[in-house]
């Protein structure tokens, strides 16, 4: 955040668009602006991924409380009207609502 706060290219973006990892989003949510979420696949990727070599140092004990984390902050993006959570199909509209509670819209793409 700090690298890009001041940057004026971020300053002219109006959106960000998170989707596989989801999680990522997390990433943009100081600068308050709209967020995206657009859930294909894995709500889960990003937190428990030991295949992208730069997150393995933050699997750890704390994996457990970064996914409750991140179930926490989606669901204070969802509840933020200037922002969109969606799905690409039922399934995952079905698996976001039950392990989080947020009611996401199905969007085809």
């Amino acid at each position: 955040f700090e690298a890009y706060k001041n940057d004026p290219e971020f300053e002219r973006v109006d959106a960000f668009f998170c989707s596989l990892p989801t999680a990522n989003c997390e990433l943009y949510m100081p600068f308050n602006r709209s967020l995206i979420v657009y859930v294909s696949s894995n709500l889960e990727a990003g937190r428990h991924d030991d295949a992208v070599d730069w997150r393995r140092p933050y699997i750890n004990l704390r994996t457990g409380s970064r996914w409750r984390d991140w179930v926490r902050n989606l669901q204070r993006i969802a509840d933020n009207p200037m922002n969109t959570v969606a799905a690409n199909s039922l399934f995952e509209v079905s698996y976001v609502e039950h392990h989080t509670g947020v009611k996401l819209s199905l969007i085809h793409i």
